[in-house]
This record gives C-alpha cells, structure tokens and sequence, in this order.
C-alpha cells in the first residue's frame, strides 16, 4: 500500500464514473467510526483544495473576458463619437497566456492528488484481494475481502447489528405484551358498557370473558379496510359509513357478511371443542 504523499497506482477496474464519484464530496459518508471519518475529512478537505485551484483558472478567464469587453465597448465608443478611444489597460497575451498556465498547473495537481487519494482509500477499505475474489459477486452477499479496514467495519456493523436487533426482539415482547393487556381489557368494557345501558337483550353475563385479537370494536384488526367499517380517528368518528362496491346477487340480495367473522368464529368454535 502507497502512502498517502506518493502516487497511486492506477488499474483499470474503474471507468470515468467510479472516478468522478471518487472525486466527489459526499463518496465517503458521515459515520461514527474514527478511521472511516478521518478519511472522510482528509478527503473533502484535498476536495476543497482542488476547487479553489480550479476556481483560480475560472476567475483568470473571466477576468480576461471581462477585459476585452471593456477594451471592446471603449473602441465602439470612440467610434460612435468619432474621438480617439481610451483603452483600458488589459493583460498582454504573453501575461495572459503564463497566467492561465500557471493556474492549470496548480489545478491539474490538486486533482491528482485528490484522485490519488480517493484510490489509496479504496485500497484501504478492501486490502489486498485474495486470489479468485469475484467483486460482483461478493457485493451481493455483503462480503468484503478479508485484509481491508472494510472487513474490520463490517465485524464492528455485525456486532451493532446484534445489538440493536436483541432491543428490537425485547421492543416487540413488551409491545406485545402490552397488546395483550390492552385485550383483556375490551370484554370488562364490554359488558360495562352492555349492563350499563342495560336495554332488552343487552344484559351479559360477566363469565367467560374472552380475551379477543385486538382490542377494537368488534374485535377486527382496524388495518384490515371493510366498507362499512366505523372509524374512530376521521370527523366523522361514531358515524356508521355507508357501504360502497357492494353489489347484489343475481336474486336481489345483498351479502354484509364479513369472512374474517366468519373464520374467526369457526376458529373460536375449534378451540372449544378441543
């Protein structure tokens, strides 16, 4: 591996785009591991330097243009009023063109060595490719080779990954058993609300509470959209929706009937029997 002062050797794995987005702010990504964002701000800082040199020879045009119109406008006027024009002072040819070279010179360097740089980072995240090491192929397993800083930062992703998925699997048991809490609540509601009211054919008993899958009306899951279905979070919440794309049977009659009813009390009906 070629320090970061000498040049990199250049292969021919890369074309003109991998080495525009090389050489582009943004390549290496904001993160939290120290080797990773030194690298990132060594780069975008040779960026930097590279733009400013290219900023130079932009600058040096627009100047000499700027120049030449001045020059241009003062013969028109000279001319126009049929007096000897007063030219203003512009860089002589010679000048212009030891200039514009200088200029290029410093911004071709700067390019190279952000380029250099950009493939000694490469070099650096994958190290030396073991024999037969198909890229492509890899890419699509999310495997690195084995003697780069990349390999080091995938083992330290692995092991966050563990991390975070073991809070996520402990996040999941405490919503579900939340969730469950919340269940065994609707029946009690339920039958509050039902001997409350306390209308013919209201009246529950307040034995065989079963704890439904949800706790929404009607125990159905209030992702599952059904026309008709009675929203508590539109302007409308308490309002019964009308029933839409429900057509009738060729003998006039219109099924309301809901499957998911259907199943779940068959499903209801088959643990009691067991």
């Amino acid at each position: 591996m070629s320090s970061s002062t000498g040049r990199q050797p250049r292969d021919c794995e890369l074309n003109d785009g991998d080495r525009n987005v090389m050489t582009r702010k943004g390549w290496l990504p904001v993160t939290t591991f120290p080797e990773l964002e030194e690298m990132r701000q060594r780069h975008e800082a040779l960026i930097d330097m590279r733009r400013r040199q290219q900023a130079q020879v932009v600058a040096l045009r627009r100047r000499f243009d700027q120049e030449d119109e001045a020059k241009g406008e003062a013969l028109r006027d000279g001319y126009r009023d049929g007096k000897k024009p007063k030219l203003p002072q512009v860089t002589t040819p010679e000048e212009r063109d030891r200039l514009l070279r200088e200029a290029k010179e410093h911004a071709e360097a700067a390019a190279e060595v952000a380029l250099d740089y950009a493939y000694e980072v490469r070099e650096r995240l994958r190290g030396p490719l073991p024999d037969g090491w198909q890229p492509h192929i890899a890419l699509q397993q999310f495997a690195v080779p084995p003697n780069g800083i990349g390999a080091a930062l995938m083992g330290e992703l692995r092991d966050l990954e563990a991390t975070i998925q073991a809070r996520a699997q402990e996040a999941q048991r405490i919503l579900e058993e939340a969730g469950h809490e919340l269940r065994t609540l609707h029946p009690l509601k339920h039958w509050i609300a039902a001997n409350a009211n306390g209308a013919q054919g209201q009246i529950l008993p307040g034995t065989d509470f079963e704890v439904p899958p949800t706790h929404t009306p009607g125990s159905k899951p209030r992702d599952l959209h059904v026309p008709g279905w009675w929203p508590t979070d539109d302007p409308g919440a308490g309002v019964e929706q009308p029933i839409a794309e429900i057509k009738p049977d060729e003998d006039g009659t219109v099924d309301l009937s809901d499957p998911w009813f259907k199943e779940r009390d068959a499903e209801s009906v088959a643990r009691k029997e067991l």
